[in-house]
C-alpha cells in the first residue's frame, strides 16, 4: 500500500514540476480555486480521488472563533 501511494504521488510531483499541473495518467486533478478548494486525497489503500473543500467543518469552525 505505502508503495502504490508513494508512487502516486511521486508521479503527482513529478507532473507538477513538468507542466505546472499535478494530474497524470491514472487520475486528473482539477484546478484548485478559492470556491471549490479542490483537494486530491491519496487514499491509504492506493485510491485517490478528488475532493470539494474536504476541511469546509473545521475551516468554518475556525474563521467563527478567530474571524476570518
Amino acid at each position: 500500500q505505502d508503495d502504490a501511494i508513494s508512487r502516486l504521488m511521486a508521479s503527482s510531483w513529478a507532473a507538477f514540476a513538468r507542466t505546472g499541473n499535478p494530474s497524470t495518467e491514472a487520475f486528473e486533478w482539477p484546478p484548485f480555486t478559492p470556491e471549490e478548494k479542490t483537494t486530491l486525497v491519496f487514499d491509504n489503500n492506493g485510491q485517490t480521488r478528488v475532493v470539494s473543500d474536504p476541511y469546509r467543518t473545521i475551516r468554518r469552525l475556525t474563521e467563527d472563533i478567530f474571524g476570518g
